[in-house]
């Protein structure tokens, strides 16, 4: 090959390379408009998720539904034995 020949392929490739870039992030753009890239949660998001207030009330929650089903379970069986 002469280096004409390879300086034109060259500027082909590059040509291909730039366009191919182009429509990816067309693509990513369309992508982000319409609201469909799931980029999954970041850190921040975790961060206000799992705040100790928030820990606290989820535990609470927690603590109170096993007293309650704790407690419905036990009157259940006085009841029967009263019966």
């Amino acid at each position: 090959m002469t280096q004409p020949d390879e300086l034109d392929r060259a500027e082909r490739d590059a040509e291909a390379e730039a366009e191919s870039a182009a429509d990816s992030a067309t693509d990513r753009q369309a992508l982000i408009d319409n609201d469909e890239v799931d980029d999954g949660l970041s850190t921040n998001d975790y961060s206000l998720a799992f705040t100790p207030r928030n820990v606290a009330v989820g535990l609470a929650i927690v603590a109170g539904l096993v007293a309650f089903a704790a407690r419905r379970r036990r009157r259940g069986r006085t009841e029967r034995k009263d019966d």
